[in-house]
């Protein structure tokens, strides 16, 4: 219960039951009100004599307040069972390719053992494995176990199918042959490589929905994005901290200013200064929260340079690293498709308008050179 109070004075009302972690806090909420009607309950029943009836309510809130052992799956969230989670993930997501694949398999199976429930079920002869088939349930169990499982022995340890073989002819050795063949190198490795793919697909689906969310969030970007300017800012002023110290001027330029914003219309980013700030660990770790590319980060500065000019400014550096945010996709090369051919229409229009006005001035020259002509 005091943890219970501490919770709610440090989070509050709305982020204790609407934060990240409300499924937790109701679930302790839950639990604390089941303690106290618990306690209040064997009071009273203590000061009526302890009734079987309350004793009954009272049983029944020990037992379900052992759920409180699920508040141990809260160390889950912590970084070093990461890999465990995944593979939960991955595990749970293949269930359903898993559950087909057990109806694919047993399709075949339940065919041949039709086959020989039907053939040497007849047969009334024991010692060749002919008795492993009289029935449909029996036959499919030992087409099972000599298929999918690989023991194929009767019970004294004889090959079953050698027996059958043997015994019966090579027809049923060809049966047996084509159908491993069939179920070991077609339909399992089909099988394995699907169940794969799932149980993969699953296990990183939660890192890309809340890679997606991240990439939606505009608030958690310019959150983002405030703590990479005020990294770059300490970095500049410690770079030019001896400048600072030299120079008495009053050039805003020469003076640290305290919030980046304030540097905007004359901060400029130089090489150095950006290869500087790219191995700061703290701007790393950014950089990897914006899920930008690793082969982006290195040659960054010369992408986000566009103008060529040497250096970047910080309206450049923001909307730069908005534009690199994610994977490419087939927006990006539609849009970049887009501006080639508006480009092309505008270069056009401008060659036109230019060929128009050189065919103006054409005319002029010629009318202006007729009446030097006639006066020869």
């Amino acid at each position: 219960t005091a943890e219970l109070f501490i919770k709610l004075w440090v989070h509050g009302l709305h982020g204790f039951f609407r934060g990240s972690d409300w499924v937790t806090n109701n679930f302790e909420v839950v639990l604390v009100i089941l303690a106290v009607l618990e306690t209040i309950l064997a009071i009273v029943s203590r000061s009526s004599g302890g009734s079987n009836s309350s004793m009954q309510v009272i049983s029944l809130f020990r037992v379900v307040r052992l759920f409180r052992v699920f508040r141990v799956l809260r160390v889950l969230r912590l970084e070093v069972f990461s890999e465990l989670k995944v593979m939960v993930r991955g595990t749970i997501g293949g269930m359903r390719t898993l559950m087909w694949s057990t109806v694919l398999i047993i399709l075949p199976v339940y065919s041949v053992s039709l086959v020989l429930r039907e053939t040497l079920g007849s047969v009334n002869e024991e010692g060749n494995g002919a008795e492993y088939f009289k029935s449909v349930p029996s036959a499919f169990f030992a087409v099972f176990r000599c298929i999918v499982v690989g023991e194929c022995a009767d019970i004294t340890g004889r090959p079953m199918f050698v027996l059958i073989t043997d015994a019966y002819g090579w027809g049923f050795g060809f049966l047996f042959c084509c159908t491993a063949v069939f179920m070991s190198f077609g339909l399992f490795n089909v099988i394995v490589a699907m169940f794969v793919e799932n149980v993969v697909t699953a296990a990183k689906s939660k890192s890309m929905q809340e890679r997606k969310r991240r990439l939606r969030d505009k608030e958690f970007f310019a959150r983002q994005m405030g703590k990479l300017l005020t990294l770059i800012c300490e970095i500049y002023d410690h770079e030019c901290e001896d400048e600072f110290h030299t120079h008495d001027s009053k050039d805003p330029k020469q003076e640290p200013a305290t919030d980046w914003a304030e540097r905007q219309g004359w901060m400029e980013i130089t090489p150095e200064l950006f290869n500087k700030v790219r191995d700061h660990p703290g701007v790393q770790a950014i950089f990897d929260e914006l899920d930008l590319d690793d082969e982006d980060q290195f040659n960054l500065f010369d992408t986000l340079d566009a103008d060529k000019s040497g250096t970047i400014d910080l309206e450049e550096f923001c909307s730069g690293i908005g534009k690199l945010r994610g994977e490419a996709c087939r927006s990006d090369i539609i849009s970049i498709n887009f501006l080639v051919q508006n480009a092309r229409q505008e270069l056009r229009t401008q060659i036109n308008s230019l060929a128009r006005r050189f065919y103006r001035l054409e005319d002029e020259l010629r009318r202006a050179q007729d009446p030097l002509r006639d006066t020869c």
